[in-house]
């Protein structure tokens, strides 16, 4: 079973039951402050509720007519199939979450406030009724105002990096981290370009990037690399090799890349010149598909003495990141995660995305011991082509030697 269809029956079966939940709230809530039956309440919100979740449906449909080659379709090829089925079922499920989680605090601290005051429930219920009507608005005009802004804005991310006085020559030296192009129908040619052109704004010294130049397919190998070569720093632009770079087709990728000046190696070190530096940078293939060993890990990061050292790799595998920072890495640079694509929260309390769960390395900059590590963002999508308190990125690191 292809993976989009297993990935949408998983996450089919938790939103079955979100939505029992939310609905039956909902139908409550506004039958009782708008004065009008549940079931006209029902015969609204029961459509809307269906429509939204189609796309699991249609793509399961999809799948047993037309075999993979239909499921091209969900993934971005049709913009007919996005604006019907796609875009409404993920956008339903960010709100419903969200909104979930809303009502569900309320419920919980609404319970414990009943045990205490036992003879206000009905006062309870008719605060919860109007709570849950106001969380209603609230939640789908952020959701989908976050949604939008999340998925549709690039922003820089300027981080500074302290490294030893020993490697003062590397003070200022700029170096902008991409990852997770994902080059498809929805992160097409316009949309790479304007991001190479932001990149090349920034002027960096170094540009490293963390893999999946694309999504699927060979289909967009040849364009993606090409745009990508226009990413032109001062001292190259090196990769390293991704999840959908394999499933797409590892050696013409790397064939692509290198044919547009990138520098892209699997589990390779290589010793550059920066600033008459030494820089020891390391591209590990670290994907679902592949991972090395613990003896080419060693073998790979047996750097020489007195250089500035550098992990480029796409998942932030803790092991591999705790390797790193016993031999002596100054800095680490990963993707993979997409910031959580999708990360879940109440603003203010916190939020959670399924990349928690593989890694602590999900978002942002991080410290293991005296090494910096670096998790982008990226550009592009996978499943679900949105984001949500998850931003599209790319990140600007500035060295900055310690005084």
């Amino acid at each position: 079973m292809p993976w989009i269809i297993r990935s949408l029956l998983f996450i089919g079966v938790p939103l079955a039951a979100m939505n029992w939940y939310v609905g039956r709230r909902c139908v409550q809530a506004f039958s009782s402050r708008l004065g009008v039956p549940p079931s006209r309440v029902r015969a609204v919100l029961l459509p809307v509720a269906v429509f939204a979740n189609l796309l699991p449906i249609a793509a399961i449909v999809a799948f047993s007519i037309g075999g993979r080659d239909a499921l091209q379709a969900f993934s971005g090829e049709n913009h007919l199939v996005d604006i019907l089925l796609v875009y409404p079922f993920w956008t339903w499920l960010v709100v419903l979450v969200q909104l979930f989680l809303c009502i569900a605090v309320w419920d919980i601290g609404r319970s414990l406030i009943a045990l205490a005051l036992r003879g206000r429930r009905e006062l309870w219920k008719v605060r919860t009724h109007t709570f849950v009507v106001y969380a209603a608005a609230i939640v789908a005009v952020y959701s989908v105002v976050r949604l939008v802004s999340d998925s549709t804005t690039v922003r820089v991310v300027r981080v500074d990096v302290r490294i030893p006085r020993e490697f003062s020559g590397l003070d200022g030296v700029k170096i902008v981290h991409v990852s997770d192009v994902q080059g498809d129908g929805r992160t097409d040619e316009v949309k790479i370009a304007q991001f190479v052109e932001l990149c090349n704004s920034l002027k960096p010294d170094i540009a490293l990037n963390s893999g999946d130049q694309v999504t699927s397919g060979e289909k967009y190998i040849a364009s993606t690399a090409r745009l990508l070569g226009e990413l032109k720093p001062v001292h190259g632009h090196f990769a390293a090799v991704g999840d959908h770079d394999i499933f797409s087709s590892k050696t013409k990728m790397l064939t692509a890349m290198r044919d547009n000046g990138i520098v892209v190696e699997d589990d390779t070190s290589i010793l550059l010149s920066v600033r008459d530096v030494p820089v020891w940078l390391s591209m590990v293939t670290y994907t679902y598909p592949q991972k090395p060993d613990s003896v080419k890990l060693e073998r790979i990061f047996n750097a020489p003495d007195s250089t500035f050292r550098i992990l480029l790799i796409h998942q932030p595998a803790e092991r591999v990141i705790d390797m790193t920072e016993k031999a002596g890495y100054h800095l680490a640079l990963a993707g993979h995660t997409h910031g959580g694509g999708i990360a879940f929260g109440l603003p203010g309390i916190g939020v959670l995305s399924p990349a928690s769960f593989e890694s602590k390395y999900v978002s942002g900059v991080y410290h293991a011991g005296h090494m910096t590590v670096n998790v982008t963002n990226g550009l592009g999508f996978t499943l679900a082509p949105i984001r949500f308190q998850a931003p599209l990125d790319v990140t600007l690191l500035t060295l900055r030697a310690e005084r």
